[in-house]
């Protein structure tokens, strides 16, 4: 009786676990089925038609209303300055109304000095696109500041560079560690001494060797690290 007992139990156990793989690996196909058509069917279709544009609308209008408040002051500001002739050329041309936009978003959004503009709704989904470009270009911002110290340092003119049919891939490390998140390191002091120590590497490989001699050139050096630290944190002109 026991051994029928425990064959039972076993079957059963068979059974249960059975049922809850075949359960687990529907919910994983029907997912695959879902993944497969949003790639391959859907996806294509709204990039290549303008369902994509009237469904994004739709959901705005849904979440913020018909006229977005923030967003509808945002655009009224981008025709302060305009005259009345220009406002009527708005009216009737869309190229225009693009361009007044993109100009908007460029200047008073992605790289504005101060924070003088509340987002606009319209831009609700672009959120971590709109912080990696920022993200981007201070690093290419810094990064061409710091080259251009380092060229001085090095005494070699920022212009040859312009004259070199292959981009040169000597700051290659310092462009890696300012594409590292300040993160990656323990602290800020640690990520600000990295990019120092790689400027200052980049200025001696692009010298005649003079840098190398840290007796004569150490106060090139210190005005090097100086420079680096004001790039970094924004208080270099």
């Amino acid at each position: 009786q026991n051994s029928n007992n425990d064959s039972n139990d076993s079957s059963l156990s068979f059974l249960l676990s059975s049922i809850l793989y075949l359960i687990d690996k529907t919910e994983v196909c029907h997912q695959d089925k879902n993944d497969f058509y949003l790639r391959q069917v859907l996806a294509p279709r709204l990039h290549n038609s303008k369902e994509g544009f009237s469904m994004e609308r739709q959901e705005l209008h849904n979440r913020f209303g018909a006229k977005p408040p923030i967003t509808e002051k945002w655009i009224r500001s981008l025709l302060v300055s305009m005259t009345h002739d220009e406002k009527e050329i708005l009216r009737t041309n869309q190229k225009e109304r693009r361009t007044l936009i993109q100009s908007g978003w460029i200047n008073d959004i992605l790289f504005q000095r101060e924070k003088k503009v509340v987002m606009p709704e319209i831009f609700f989904w672009d959120l971590e696109h709109l912080q990696s470009i920022r993200n981007k270009t201070r690093v290419a911002a810094a990064g061409c500041a710091l080259g251009y110290f380092a060229c001085i340092s090095a005494s070699k003119d920022p212009e040859s560079f312009l004259k070199e049919e292959e981009p040169s891939k000597e700051g290659g490390p310092l462009v890696e560690v300012m594409m590292k998140s300040k993160g990656y390191h323990h602290s800020i002091e640690e990520y600000e001494q990295s990019v120092e120590d790689c400027v200052i590497s980049l200025a001696k490989s692009w010298g005649d060797g003079s840098l190398n001699n840290n007796n004569n050139n150490s106060q090139v050096i210190d005005t090097l690290r100086g420079q680096t630290k004001s790039i970094l944190k924004g208080q270099s002109p």
